[in-house]
């Protein structure tokens, strides 16, 4: 094994089988990085440092929570969390032990580390989205490695068995042995999809891509089939049929996905391989099975363990090994079953625990279709467990189930009590109750603690919800708090980066669906419903649900027509956000515009003037995306008059942003410029999303228009370099950003430039984010960028490679202009397009130029017409200020002359304009020109 110096600055500490990285905060256990957050890995730190010694819990809070309030329930539940993923007690091994009324000591040895091994230091930057681990693995070695064996000739592996029996468990340890096999791994938790026809979006939403409604498994496919790729469906059981079309349609065309599926049963695909899950092992009936004996069945290490992390002085011993081995054997092993009894050990020890959970009470099940004894097992155990709690933590338990996913102690506080965390000191406890007696988890991987009920609780305290006439009562508390915690995010969103509001609140969009679902229900509350859907619209951008967000939209729409009075404030924002989300995918220019115009009369109606400023921006740009510049400069001048009447920084913000788009388009550059530092030089850090759901940041927009303007004032080489930077900035900003900077930016500059390696390169990646995401404007622009490789790469001249009847450029391209602009063969296609339009933009001297080039080799111009044709386009190029237009139509107008006998006039006008440029040398432009100049000298 090869080791490597851990780093000068690096203090590694060693225990048991894990490596602490102090520096990097990091854990790891056998070289696999275990999940925590900030403040759980802090205390971990704390009490590692001290191994030995007694930390008091003011000390360690102090160091987990520096400057912060923080009471005693919060460090509780961090050091019972850190002890689960530990697995203290497991094995005897022990690690953190609660010192009554002074505080916890770190307890296992622990010594420095000089060297790492290679392997750890390769899985320190995991590329994953494996859920993080609640606990670590018992008894399912043999499994492991059994199913490992077996991987490399299946490519479809169903976890199956009851429920509680550890199916996700196993199938989030071999997809984490698995992980240097594949680019990526990605799980799904299915337990939240009830409409079976969502299933193929639910996948979609973790690899983060888009998909249409009509046939969402073909955007899958399209995304995965050149994708090497290990993909997780959890808890299949209840969407079987979509869950099968599903695995084989991507299995079919997505040759090198690999997927492994948990469910209660089987999919009956083609080419399944089915592990039946068994409970853990338990030791034979002995009346003579030692201590030593039961340590080595499965069963009962994992009862062992989680008994003592509730009690911390319980050990197995000779006493209570045959009440131990007598309740795991009646509850058949199952992992669950074994957890949620074992948690009740510090309550009434085992000999009384024994005595009173009997065998009446194992079969005594009340679920009529679970003939299997182990569904027996599980479910009288949740019985068992449920009339064991108090009456409040019933009633806790059952509320908590209308819960999709991860939620806080406040977001309990509002649901379950119906009031603030501050209201109802006792909520903390009875959490940290629930959690000690495993009915529910805790996730302390982020910056504060969350909690989640697993699939087979949530369902069976939901069940004993449905009994109860609170029900409906709860879900529309749940609905409340939801409008609640995304009005809070909303708010956030100019005071974080994308990153971390996607932390923060990314985690929400399971129980907002389901919060809209029960809003626009019969049962519902129409109006909440379309307060909701307001409220989600930075999800559909952010985390680009396009067309999942276009349907809720709309359908708030519709709901909202219906209400008396009118709610043209939520409308107004609904349109908006519509024209952002039709123009991505690719939506006609009328309807984009009838969005838009509503939207506007809506503003105008309210008197309010700043309602007037996403219409007015969002005319703007569309009019600029589809070549009309001269509405789009319009538009921007209306904006700009409201956003001074009305001295809103913000207004006055979003007016330059879409001055500096549209002067550039409009091809007055020096004005542009002036807008882009501007709006650069503006102190805020965002936009808030109460002035609309704009999808490009404009750190990157406005390095996409200096880039381009830098390439026509013939400063070639700043504008790749800027172009570059917009696309590294682009990627922490979102899909749409990236499509932009590789739209607008990366890939025409790279065409101007002449680099054809990277045109290819950045165009796969632009095809690649427009078809992930479903933005099908950019992925037309894409193909025509293939197109147009293709066509280079035909021939190595030039002048060859515009031969050909030009393809007409697609309705849906972005700022057709562009295309034109880096190669003549669409020059002609343009004008059949928006040909008026496009002459008064940005590219019109190009446009005339290549129009006119192609009309003349091809003879249907006449050499005095195409003379002043090009005086036209140089005329313009100069007006610009545009040295790149005015280098190319004076090259063009020198062959021209050459041919004519005028040599000498054709050489001196073209070599004044090549020695204008201080830069670039190494572009196409320059390089051919110069060449013809050295050529046309040599012939003279």
């Amino acid at each position: 094994m090869t080791f490597h110096d851990a780093g000068v600055n690096e203090k590694v500490l060693s225990f048991g089988h894990y490596l602490l990285f102090r520096s990097e905060k990091l854990l790891m256990d056998r070289g696999r990085p275990l999940r925590l957050g900030s403040h759980a890995i802090d205390l971990l730190i704390a009490l590692v440092e001290r191994a030995g010694e007694v930390v008091s819990k003011n000390d360690l809070i102090s160091y987990a929570w520096p400057n912060s309030i923080v009471d005693d329930n919060n460090l509780r539940v961090h050091v019972a969390a850190i002890r689960k993923i530990l697995g203290d007690g497991h094995g005897g091994s022990r690690y953190i032990i609660n010192v009554a009324g002074r505080g916890y000591s770190f307890v296992a040895p622990v010594s420095s580390v000089d060297a790492v091994p290679s392997e750890y230091l390769a899985e320190r930057a995991p590329t994953r989205s494996l859920p993080a681990p609640l606990t670590h693995v018992v008894g399912r070695d043999e499994a492991i490695e059994s199913l490992l064996a077996r991987r490399p000739r299946r490519r479809l592996l169903t976890i199956i068995g009851p429920g509680g029996v550890g199916k996700t468990t196993l199938a989030v340890a071999i997809a984490e042995r698995l992980a240097a096999d594949y680019q990526r791994l990605y799980f799904a938790d299915l337990s939240m999809v009830e409409e079976p026809t969502l299933v193929p979006s639910a996948l979609a939403t973790v690899l983060g891509i888009s998909t249409q409604a009509d046939d969402p498994i073909s955007n899958l496919i399209l995304f995965l089939r050149d994708k090497h790729y290990l993909i997780v469906l959890d808890n299949c059981e209840h969407v079987i049929e979509s869950a099968t079309e599903l695995v084989e349609r991507i299995l079919q065309a997505a040759p090198l996905v690999d997927i492994i599926n948990t469910s209660r049963e089987p999919l009956r695909a083609r080419d399944e391989y089915l592990f039946n899950l068994l409970p853990l092992a338990n030791p034979p009936v002995s009346p003579t099975l030692s201590v030593a004996e039961a340590s080595t069945f499965p069963a009962i290490q994992l009862f062992v363990e989680r008994a003592a992390s509730g009690m911390e002085s319980f050990e197995l011993t000779d006493a209570n090994v045959a009440n131990v081995v007598s309740i795991c054997r009646r509850i058949d092993g199952i992992p669950l079953a074994i957890e949620l009894v074992a948690a009740r050990v510090n309550v009434f020890g085992i000999d009384a625990l024994s005595k009173d959970f009997d065998d009446d009470v194992i079969l005594g099940t009340t679920d009529p279709k679970a003939v299997d004894s182990r569904h027996q097992s599980i479910r009288s155990t949740l019985d068992w467990s449920y009339k064991m709690l108090s009456p409040v933590e019933q009633v806790c338990l059952r509320r908590l189930a209308v819960f999709k996913g991860l939620f806080s102690t406040e977001s309990a506080a509002a649901v379950v009590s119906g009031g603030s965390l501050a209201g109802d000191t006792r909520l903390v406890d009875l959490l940290m109750s629930l959690a000690a007696k495993s009915l529910l988890t805790t996730d302390v991987s982020g910056s504060a603690i969350r909690y989640r009920l697993l699939h087979v609780t949530r369902a069976y305290a939901a069940e004993r919800l449905s009994e109860n006439d609170e029900r409906a009562e709860l879900l529309r508390r749940h609905a409340q708090h939801l409008r609640a915690l995304l009005d809070g995010a909303n708010d956030d969103w100019d005071k974080m980066s994308r990153d971390q509001w996607l932390s923060q609140y990314g985690s929400l969009i399971d129980d907002a669906r389901a919060a809209i679902d029960w809003a626009f229900s019969p049962l519902g509350n129409i109006e909440l419903g379309a307060e909701l859907t307001i409220a989600t619209l930075p999800f559909g951008f952010q985390l680009s649900l396009i067309d999942e967000t276009i349907r809720r939209a709309t359908l708030a729409l519709n709901a909202l027509g219906r209400m008396s009075p009118p709610r043209p404030l939520s409308e107004i924002r609904l349109q908006n956000a519509l024209t952002g989300l039709l123009s991505s995918t690719g939506a006609s220019e009328d309807v984009i515009l009838a969005t838009t115009a509503r939207a506007l009369t809506l503003a105008r109606a309210t008197g309010i003037t700043r309602y007037l400023v996403e219409p007015l921006a969002n005319r703007g740009a569309v009019h600029s995306h589809n070549g009309n510049f001269v509405a789009a400069v319009q538009a921007a001048v209306e904006l700009d008059g409201v956003a001074k009447s009305s001295e809103d920084t913000f207004a006055a913000l979003i007016a330059d942003r879409l001055g500096a788009q549209v002067y550039h388009l409009a091809g007055d550059h020096a004005r542009s410029r002036m807008l882009i530092e501007r709006v650069l030089r503006h102190p805020a850090r965002a936009i808030p999303l109460s002035y609309g759901q704009i999808g490009v940041d404009r750190k990157v927009s406005m390095r996409i228009m200096l880039s381009r303007i830098l390439w026509l004032e013939g400063y070639f080489d700043q504008a790749s370099q800027l172009a570059g930077e917009a696309i590294d900035l682009a990627v922490s900003d979102g899909p749409m950003s990236i499509c932009h900077a590789l739209g607008l930016a990366g890939c025409p500059i790279a065409f101007f430039r002449g680099d054809l390696e990277a045109a290819d390169k950045l165009t796969h990646a632009l095809l690649d984010y427009s078809r992930r995401y479903n933005f099908n404007r950019w992925s037309s622009l894409g193909h025509c960028f293939e197109r147009t490789i293709a066509l280079f790469n035909t021939s190595a001249d030039p002048e060859k490679s515009h031969v050909g009847q030009p393809e007409m450029i697609p309705e849906a391209v972005p700022f057709p202009e562009i295309l034109p602009a880096i190669s003549d063969y669409w020059a002609d296609s343009l004008g059949a397009v928006r040909s008026e339009r496009s002459l008064t933009g940005w590219a019109a001297p190009e446009v005339m130029r290549g129009s006119t080039a192609k009309r003349l080799r091809t003879g249907a111009l006449q050499p005095a017409a195409a003379e002043v044709q090009y005086g036209a386009s140089l005329a313009m190029a100069k007006k610009q200020k545009a040295l790149a237009w005015e280098l190319r139509t004076t090259h063009s107008l020198a062959q021209l002359w050459h041919k004519q006998g005028r040599k000498s006039d054709a050489y001196m006008m073209l070599r004044a304009v090549v020695d204008r440029f201080s830069e670039g040398r190494e572009s196409q432009d320059l390089r051919v020109a110069r060449r013809w100049l050295h050529d046309s000298q040599l012939s003279s």
